[in-house]
């Protein structure tokens, strides 16, 4: 049991290779589309989805409260497939490997391989020239910088924030899958099966108590987040004062009776008053 996160540069290989990947694994292979699928499923606008989903984020979208909504709902789907799959499950893109960071089980993979062969791919792929084929990579490479310096903040340059990083250019699917494959066998073992499971509940819970403040009471908090460790749910972000504070904590009172409700949510207007310079 195990999961599989897998990040690619556009046409470091053909989406299939994952496919097939997942396949002999015998497990759920999850794209964009099913991702999205259970986003909506989970109450997500649809209509909302293509506007930020691995695309360049306008200047704007960084104070909206969508982009923070999007991303919430991103990280409970990707739990979701994660439990109703039993914990085997084949992740492309969607940035799996970092929502699931922290789980025992994960195992992170970026491909990569060098432009001309990149290049050569997607004209295949893609039906296009070498004109259209250049154009839809530095549109992908564009996008995808963006979308995870803003969402996540991360670089996908960055080769420590994966399990196994694999240049492509010169090897052959065989050896690719064959990679991947043992890289996943070596990073798991039985004994992480059941932390795996209480951590993506857990971290589910704490997405769900999120998109419940969002979208049910409307509350007004900057990069909200909810940390579930046994029965104590832990707040982490910025609003303007202690009331609305204290409004949190009584729904959440209210709606989580057995669970004790911590706040680290800091008040900018009030730690700005004059009676507490």
């Amino acid at each position: 049991m195990a999961i599989l996160a897998i990040s690619r540069q556009m046409s470091a290989v053909n989406e299939n290779l994952i496919k097939k990947i997942a396949e002999i694994l015998g497990y759920k292979y999850i794209d964009r589309k099913m991702i999205r699928e259970r986003m909506e499923k989970n109450g997500y606008p649809s209509e909302k989805f293509n506007k930020y989903d691995e695309v360049k984020p306008s200047f704007f979208s960084f104070f909206s409260k969508d982009r923070e909504n999007y991303v919430n709902y991103l990280k409970e789907a990707i739990c979701c497939e994660c439990i109703n799959n039993d914990m085997k499950c084949v992740f492309a893109g969607r940035a799996a490997f970092h929502i699931l960071k922290d789980i025992p089980s994960c195992v992170s993979v970026r491909l990569v391989a060098n432009g001309w062969t990149r290049l050569n791919r997607a004209k295949e792929e893609f039906g296009l020239d070498s004109k259209g084929a250049k154009k839809k990579l530095l549109r992908s490479e564009i996008d995808k910088f963006g979308y995870y310096k803003m969402y996540f903040k991360l670089k996908l340059s960055d080769t420590s924030i994966f399990d196994l990083v694999l240049d492509t250019t010169n090897m052959t699917e065989d050896e690719i899958i064959k990679a991947i494959i043992n890289c996943l066998k070596s990073k798991v073992n039985e004994a992480d099966e059941e932390i795996s499971r209480e951590k993506v509940n857990s971290q589910r819970l704490g997405y769900l108590i999120v998109t419940l403040l969002f979208n049910a009471y409307d509350v007004n908090v900057s990069n909200l987040t909810a940390e579930v460790t046994g029965k104590t749910v832990t707040l982490n972000g910025i609003t303007d004062t202690s009331g609305t504070i204290e409004y949190i904590k009584k729904i959440l009172s209210c709606e989580m009776p057995a669970y004790e409700i911590v706040s680290n949510i800091s008040a900018v207007q009030d730690s700005m008053s004059p009676s507490r310079r």
